[in-house]
């Protein structure tokens, strides 16, 4: 029993760090990346909040990912194929190699150039297919492990936890960027270039990365009313859907309006710092126990 609490619990921590990644790598790519192509003014000041953020939340977690994908070796269930364990580890490696002695130093030199096309010409081909590219497998891999890992339980309650789990878990990694990299960014760039910048998001991003994994498992989790899992309590149900409806109506009614549409017209630090100062104590706290919650269930599924 001890061992089988031991396996659950280094899962957890496997399949968590999996799907933060992929959400901090894309978000990295598609909206740090394309923000900062526009970034002329205050180079320096811009690209020293995203290297020194980038360092606590996007390489610590990588590092943990790449501890943990080890640990499958001796952990992952019997019925996981050896090879896939090995892949899984493989693709591990790759990323924290690519990260390290690639990506990271072409973000150092950052702060003395800024994204410029030749930079660009380098880092965007290697951060692509040496972070994003495995990231993705990694999480292909991750579904294919939870769905064997769960394969006793019913089909439908089944998938309706597990995507509600992976968006969580993926929401985290956007999120944890968006919060705690781009906006302090934001304070630094400027006037100057804050129009520019600030459109170098397209819907497509916005929909694809943050509202349809934020908001649809809202959704899904209604399905858990009636098909859930054993061991999933209808309280917990109820709470997800009552956590992120919170976050919407907050950000409908406050962020939204007040904030970042007044800041889609006009660059302004005052409103910048209001949203990085009342992110957190007006919406982060639900998402955080919403993710946690997430996570403590699937230490209960039985």
């Amino acid at each position: 029993m001890n061992s089988q609490i031991t396996t659950r619990r280094i899962l957890l921590v496997y399949f968590a760090l999996c799907f933060y990644h992929l959400g901090e790598v894309l978000m990295t790519y598609f909206v740090n990346y394309a923000e900062m192509v526009y970034v002329k003014e205050n180079v320096r000041p811009v690209m020293d909040v995203f290297n020194q953020q980038m360092l606590k939340l996007s390489y610590v977690p990588m590092v943990l990912m790449f501890l943990a994908t080890l640990s499958l070796h001796w952990f992952a269930p019997k019925s996981f194929p050896k090879w896939s364990v090995w892949a899984s580890m493989g693709l591990a490696t790759i990323s924290i190699i690519v990260a390290f002695t690639i990506v990271k130093p072409i973000q150092m030199a950052l702060q003395q150039t800024g994204l410029t096309p030749e930079i660009q010409a380098k880092l965007l081909p290697m951060a692509f297919y040496g972070q994003v590219v495995p990231a993705i497998l990694q999480v292909l891999l991750g579904l294919w492990f939870l769905n064997d890992y769960f394969g006793h339980i019913k089909p439908l309650p089944r998938w309706a936890y597990m995507v509600v789990f992976c968006l969580a878990f993926f929401t985290a990694g956007t999120g944890t960027i968006e919060g705690f990299v781009a906006y302090p960014m934001w304070r630094e760039v400027g006037a100057t270039d804050w129009l520019a910048f600030r459109g170098g998001v397209t819907t497509l991003v916005f929909f694809g990365l943050f509202l349809i994994p934020g908001y649809l498992p809202m959704i899904l989790s209604i399905v858990m009313f009636w098909h859930r899992p054993v061991g999933v309590p209808r309280w917990s149900v109820w709470t997800i859907i009552g956590l992120i409806l919170f976050v919407f109506v907050v950000t409908a009614v406050y962020f939204v309006p007040d904030l970042q549409m007044k800041l889609d017209e006009a660059y302004s630090k005052p409103l910048i710092d209001e949203l990085i100062t009342n992110d957190f104590p007006y919406r982060g706290w639900a998402g955080n126990l919403y993710i946690a919650l997430v996570g403590w269930l699937f230490l209960k599924v039985e």
